[in-house]
């Protein structure tokens, strides 16, 4: 299941390496279709909590399963409408006294089907509305998910500053060396002293 949200989340291009106790991250952002850093951290969260896994996947099946009572809806209500519109038209074939009896006996017709199916209406704007408000949830869940999961990757790989100061300090003693031979090989020290 965890391999098939990584795969719905798109292929990670997030790279974690191991160097000796450090590690580093490199990552892509989404916007031309990579996998962002976001995402990435967010399948890593779920892939340690397994509640939040199985939300997701609820989430997921949810959205699937709305796309068939959509379809089921849209494809009922536009048959209803292309028909009324269609029959409008097709009594434009008959003499005035007819066309106005059918004209009118239509324009009823659909109101009753107008009326019939406002129930229906109000529940798909429902529906879209709790679907609008559950993406914004979800993805507000992945945004502090993966902050959190941001948090604990900065306060678990923070480098040492040790580390670079003791770096700096071998340039400083290794530039000191080679600025005493530099000297020791010129009749100008000028020439030298121009080189800091």
């Amino acid at each position: 299941m965890k391999k098939i949200i990584l795969t719905i989340c798109c292929a990670s291009l997030i790279q974690i390496s191991t160097c000796g106790n450090k590690k580093s991250i490199s990552s892509s952002y989404s916007r031309d279709g990579k996998t962002s850093i976001i995402e990435k951290l967010f399948v890593d969260y779920i892939d340690e909590h397994e509640n939040v896994e199985d939300l997701f996947t609820e989430y997921q099946k949810l959205q699937n399963t709305k796309s068939d009572a959509s379809n089921a809806w849209t494809d009922y209500d536009r048959f209803a409408k292309q028909y009324w519109s269609e029959a409008r038209y097709y009594v434009n074939r008959f003499d005035t006294a007819s066309k106005e009896l059918w004209i009118n006996y239509l324009t009823q017709e659909e109101k009753k089907y107008e009326k019939n199916v406002t129930k229906f209406n109000t529940a798909e704007d429902t529906k879209n509305d709790q679907m609008r408000l559950m993406n914004n949830t979800i993805h507000m869940m992945k945004l502090l998910v993966s902050h959190h999961q941001f948090n604990q990757y900065l306060t678990n790989t923070k480098p040492d500053l040790n580390d670079q100061n003791a770096f700096i300090d071998k340039l400083k003693k290794l530039n000191q060396k080679v600025e005493t031979l530099n000297e020791s090989l010129t009749d100008n020290p000028e020439m030298v002293k121009s080189q800091k």
